[in-house]
């Protein structure tokens, strides 16, 4: 048997990665990996899921009166996102927290386990651009303001829930997850960059203990340092949540999608993005591969999901000594040559990047 240290806590208790090999809790323990164990809405979607605890079919057709409820959607021909604010109309938009809220209660009701669950946005570029969704982007610093706001209160009516008879029988603790991408990749604060400080715009933006933003930052450069000007927006965005949330997680991305078998050298940041997301309180790490990929994945993609895996419980670990030790097992008596053929490649990636030539 093999020995097992049980008093090892990792760095990051949800660490995981998207490759297609990998499609299984069962196959990423054998990584020492951890999904976060997020319940499933309606159709089952665990992530994107937002429209689905309200769907556009049963809250936006014209021709049912009785349940049509326009505000709860963007303005627009493109209904595809969520108005939190329900463009200012407090009785619609009270409607719209507790139609929510009554659908976490069911999962609840129907499953003892469900605790974990994402409420995040379409995976578009639109969003509403009404008159109450600005006036609170400007009052807090961002889009994701109303977000914020709406999961809060949210959440905060299932905790009242659980106080009553009915809802005590299904207390636990819980949480739910939104992303923070594309237009509200930014958190709702103000940064002093001359003193690195954080201020808000009012004490209800920071999240409450249910909710959890989930830092996804497609445009960032995940060869490069977190800390180069190239990636300010996602070295800002994960400091601004940290202040916000009692826990973050993390979204990252490892490949080139428009050639999966073009490696993407990624290694030179890998070990300072863990660190750094550590630093803001980020409870889950999910990286981004191949998902497509069904087969073993490439040598240099064995070699990240190994070190990722490593760096999820330790994100100070020795990488260079796990290198040796994956080229020793993985190609043996080829080791020499192919750590030479990788170290040549990372010098060439390095070259092309230096006069922009990816």
């Amino acid at each position: 048997f093999m020995k097992y240290d049980v008093s090892i806590i990792p760095d990051i208790e949800y660490n995981s990665v998207g490759y297609g090999f990998i499609s299984s809790s069962t196959e990423l323990a054998r990584f020492s990996m951890l999904t976060a164990p997020v319940t499933g809405v309606k159709q089952g979607a665990t992530g994107h899921s937002s429209l689905l605890w309200m769907p556009l079919e049963t809250y936006c057709n014209p021709d049912d009166r009785e349940n049509y409820h326009p505000k709860w959607y963007m303005e627009g021909a493109d209904p595809s996102q969520f108005c939190y604010t329900a463009r200012g109309d407090k009785a619609e938009y009270d409607l719209m927290v507790q139609t929510a809220a009554e659908v976490m209660k069911n999962l609840m009701r129907t499953d003892s386990t469900a605790h974990f669950f994402d409420f995040s946005m379409t995976d578009n570029f639109v969003w509403c651009g009404c008159e109450e969704c600005l006036r609170i982007s400007k009052k807090y610093g961002a889009l994701a303001a109303g977000v914020v706001l709406f999961l809060n209160d949210m959440t905060q009516m299932v905790e009242d829930w659980f106080a009553t008879e009915e809802g005590s029988a299904y207390e636990r603790e819980f949480y739910v997850q939104f992303y923070a991408y594309h237009n509200i990749l930014a958190a709702p604060v103000f940064y002093d960059d001359s003193k690195d400080t954080f201020s808000v715009g009012g004490d209800e933006i920071f999240c409450n203990k249910h909710v959890i933003p989930k830092v996804a930052d497609e445009w960032a450069d995940y060869t490069t340092s977190v800390t180069t000007n190239q990636n300010y927006e996602l070295w800002l965005a994960l400091k601004g949540w940290a202040y916000l949330s009692e826990h973050t997680f993390t979204y990252y991305y490892n490949m080139r999608y428009h050639d999966l078998l073009s490696p993407l050298d990624t290694f030179n940041n890998m070990q300072e993005l863990y660190q750094f997301s550590k630093e803001n309180n980020c409870q889950g790490v999910y990286q981004l591969g191949s998902v497509g990929q069904q087969g073993p994945p490439t040598g240099w993609g064995a070699l990240k999901i190994y070190l990722m895996s490593k760096l999820g419980v330790d994100v100070n670990c020795n990488v260079e000594k796990y290198m040796d030790k994956f080229f020793g097992y993985a190609f043996q008596d080829a080791a020499d040559t192919m750590r030479k053929l990788f170290e040549e490649w990372r010098f060439l990636e390095e070259y092309n990047s230096r006069i922009n030539f990816n």
